[in-house]
């Protein structure tokens, strides 16, 4: 804890050289001991085998530690740098195995201390991203008519819904992993579907036409990495939809088995001038 909020205390006192400051956000991963899909809630969870009380325990522990590290840390120009917390992600409610029992649990009362601490409480999702669906007119969803069509939001859709049909907080920007798999199309026509996906679905559920790429590729190749840059740069100008681009980085950064160090071309995702705003790229 005194590590992260160390590295906050650093990133609140970075100032670009046009002047702008910068936000944190910090996610927490369900990994090794903390891996609700390990195991079963009527025996244990996680790969270290913990008792489902002592599990969520830790979990709270876990969340309130990472929140305390860094809320209270201020910029020079008085703003606190910690934006958002994310709980966990690329949900997939109903894929993951006890992912619905975890959220039921955790999830209202990290809602709750998140917002007691100034920091915006979220999670982010997973889109669908293989060409052939996302681009697939007569996909018929057999439980969700109003996904026909619109195969890119088949698992955020119904994390949303089981969201909102158990009376959880909806974020209030809708962020999620968005890795479009490209064969014949461009990036452009496959970014641009699915956040059309998006804006056709995910309103009925009371969310926001409102958006960030939590998580996408960073290319080794410059020309191809531009391109998606640009993909992502696109949607920002519809109607500032999507207002955050993250890239992930080592491993697999550039695909599978390609990893990426230091330094980034973090241009390559930045918006034209003219829409620019303080946050809009990323990397975790």
């Amino acid at each position: 804890m005194a590590n992260l909020r160390q590295y906050a205390e650093d990133v609140a006192a970075i100032q670009a050289a046009d002047g702008h400051r910068l936000t944190l956000d910090v996610v927490l991963l369900q990994q090794s001991a903390s891996d609700y899909s390990q195991g079963t809630p009527s025996s244990t969870l996680g790969q270290e085998n913990l008792a489902p009380r002592d599990f969520l325990n830790k979990w709270v522990a876990s969340y309130q530690g990472v929140i305390d590290a860094v809320c209270d840390v201020a910029r020079p120009d008085g703003v606190k740098v910690a934006d958002r917390a994310y709980l966990s992600g690329e949900v997939m409610i109903g894929i993951k195995a006890n992912e619905d029992w975890f959220f039921k649990q955790v999830y209202p009362d990290f809602v709750s201390y998140a917002k007691s601490k100034g920091v915006t409480p979220t999670t982010y999702f997973n889109a669908w991203t293989v060409e052939r669906d996302i681009l697939n007119d007569g996909f018929v969803d057999g439980d969700y008519p109003i996904l026909n069509g619109h195969c890119s939001m088949i698992y955020i859709y119904r994390s949303l819904r089981f969201f909102k049909d158990n009376g959880l907080f909806i974020p209030d920007r809708i962020d999620f992993s968005t890795y479009p798999q490209k064969v014949s199309a461009s990036y452009s026509t496959l970014v641009q579907r699915i956040f059309d996906d998006a804006d056709a679905t995910l309103p009925s559920l009371g969310a926001r036409k409102w958006y960030a790429a939590a998580e996408t590729s960073y290319f080794t190749n410059q020309t191809t990495r531009q391109e998606l840059g640009k993909a992502f740069m696109a949607q920002r100008s519809v109607n500032n939809r999507v207002s955050q681009v993250d890239f992930w980085t080592t491993p697999d950064a550039g695909g599978l088995g390609v990893h990426i160090g230091f330094p980034f071309a973090i241009e390559d995702y930045l918006p034209p001038a003219t829409l620019a705003a303080p946050r809009t790229m990323g990397t975790k």
